[in-house]
């Protein structure tokens, strides 16, 4: 059990670590704002699912679509921004982002917020074990 939640870990992070890698890599871009838009697609498809109902496959592509409105408005802002500026930005934006998550009743405060196990194909994906599936 233990090393199947940190394999879902492990899983996460890397997926992470290849945007990470892309933006400072490939795109030689100094931005640090990549946990705020991760929070921000985790807490738009876990306000969709418990709050509004819908299934989470459906939120999945809803909340890409979310976070890709909002880095598109925050790259707006900070599109004439480079090297240092840049970083300063985003780990502004970060910051806020954060803020709002902690401090927000609406997210759950600093409790965060509960999600129902989500189905596939009428199996409850409640074992850590489908959770790496569903992250490969």
């Amino acid at each position: 059990m233990y090393l199947t939640v940190v394999a879902v870990n492990v899983c996460i992070f890397m997926l992470l670590a290849l945007s990470l890698n892309i933006i400072t890599g490939y795109a030689g871009q100094s931005a640090m704002g990549h946990a705020a838009f991760f929070g921000i697609g985790a807490y738009a498809s876990a306000i969709m699912t418990s709050k509004m109902g819908v299934n989470f496959w459906l939120t999945l592509p809803i909340s890409f679509i979310i976070t890709g409105i909002i880095g598109a408005l925050l790259g707006f802002v900070s599109i004439r921004m480079k090297d240092d500026f840049l970083a300063i930005t985003t780990i502004g934006i970060n910051f806020i982002i954060v803020a709002i998550f902690q401090y927000s009743p609406v997210f759950g405060a600093s409790l965060g917020m509960a999600v129902e196990k989500p189905y596939l194909f009428n199996i409850r994906m409640n074992a850590p074990q489908y959770l790496v599936l569903l992250i490969i």
